[in-house]
């Protein structure tokens, strides 16, 4: 289980880092606004606020459910938060 959620969370932060950019564009072409590049710019930063939130949410319930079974944090995430 823990594995699955390794690579859920590994997604998601994929995910973030290739959507940020395309928020800002989103961003920057809001200055000339037209519903459709509000909607797309709305659409892009749920998607990427959503990925964001859910790569730091499963760092918590990773390290969670890793201590409940073996008494320690997961090792991997501890030294490191931001590894997969």
């Amino acid at each position: 289980m823990i594995s699955l959620l390794r690579v859920i969370r590994a997604i998601s932060g994929y995910s973030f880092i290739i959507l940020t950019p395309f928020t800002i564009s989103a961003a920057f072409s809001l200055l000339d606004p037209s519903i459709t590049k509000l909607t797309n710019f709305g659409i892009v930063t749920f998607v990427t606020l959503s990925s964001g939130w859910l790569f730091s949410w499963l760092y918590g319930l990773i390290n969670r459910l890793y201590e409940k079974k073996h008494g320690v944090s997961h090792p991997d995430l501890e030294s490191n938060p931001w590894a997969l």
